[in-house]
């Protein structure tokens, strides 16, 4: 029996080696997004959790080198025009989609975890897709553009239960983010509760995750999100512009948050923000603004 056992194990070892050494052949034999999703979902169980988190990695780092590809494809003049025709829901489910190329062009890009979106020129627009040139806001060079980004609500119901926490946790803060952006267009879209958990789960992210080399990401949102809350957007300020006075609305829910979350980082940061505010009478004034300036000076 104990024969048996051995025999076993050792049969079972080897079956796992060579399942890990023909998952990176195969792995390393691709690069197109799409066809890391299909091994992805083909795999799904076979895979450990490691392997599929350095899977998932190169799936995103796969769409950030396909971005300036596919947008080109999408703003081809007579690509474009086509797609003129249909709206941002039709492209994004292929519904009534009657050209076949322009079919399977965007079969393609859906298929590769993307979303499809148009926007205006001089419209700020972030990639959310992984490791895009710094992430910085830029604006189109021409009147509207077809743009991608990564479709992290699809990829996390796709795979959030095979990955790591450290990795789920990423997906669920970008999928947060795709279905919802906090701000656009100089107006901040979620409530103030809202914007308060998502700087509460990201700073969560930062000190759980250290080691994490999504850190840089994650940070960079914590940044517009806390610069959003005390300092208030075009649309949204924080402040009487008539009298550069805070609104009494905003004081309460900042002494409100230093209640709810005390001993937080962000919850001590919001009592010595009070604490600068009440010097200054609660106007806006250099020192005030040299604090927020300070306090979220941008990671990138």
């Amino acid at each position: 029996m104990k024969k048996i056992l051995i025999i076993l194990l050792i049969l079972l070892t080897g079956c796992s080696q060579n399942i890990d050494s023909d998952y990176k052949d195969k792995l390393d034999s691709i690069d197109i997004p799409r066809e890391i999703i299909e091994f992805l979902e083909e795999n799904n169980q076979k895979l450990s959790q490691s392997d599929f988190d350095n899977a998932v990695d190169k799936l995103l780092k796969s769409q950030h080198n396909y971005i300036s590809e596919y947008e080109n494809l999408l703003n081809e003049e007579r690509t474009y025009e086509y797609l003129q025709k249909y709206s941002l829901d039709d492209l994004n489910t292929l519904t009534n989609i009657k050209e076949k190329d322009i079919e399977n062009i965007l079969s393609e890009i859906l298929d590769g975890g993307y979303i499809i979106l148009l926007i205006e020129e001089g419209h700020e627009h972030s990639d959310t897709c992984e490791e895009h040139d710094n992430n910085e806001y830029y604006e189109e060079e021409y009147g509207l553009a077809y743009v991608i980004s990564t479709n992290y609500p699809l990829i996390y119901e796709k795979f959030h239960s095979n990955v790591s926490q450290k990795l789920r946790d990423y997906l669920s803060i970008m999928k947060e983010e795709v279905n919802m952006p906090y701000a656009q267009e100089g107006e901040i879209l979620i409530d103030l509760d809202d914007l308060v958990k998502r700087i509460i789960n990201t700073e969560k992210y930062i000190k759980e995750h250290e080691d994490s080399d999504k850190n840089r990401i994650v940070m960079h949102l914590n940044n517009l999100y806390l610069r959003a809350y005390i300092g208030g957007l075009d649309k949204n300020p924080v402040y009487d512009y008539s009298n550069l006075k805070y609104k009494e609305e905003i004081i309460k829910h900042y002494r409100d948050v230093i209640d709810k979350h005390k001993g937080s980082k962000f919850s001590n940061l919001i009592e010595e923000y009070l604490y600068i505010l009440e010097k200054n009478r609660f106007i806006r004034t250099i020192e005030v603004e040299n604090f927020i300036v300070n306090v979220t000076d941008l990671v990138w």
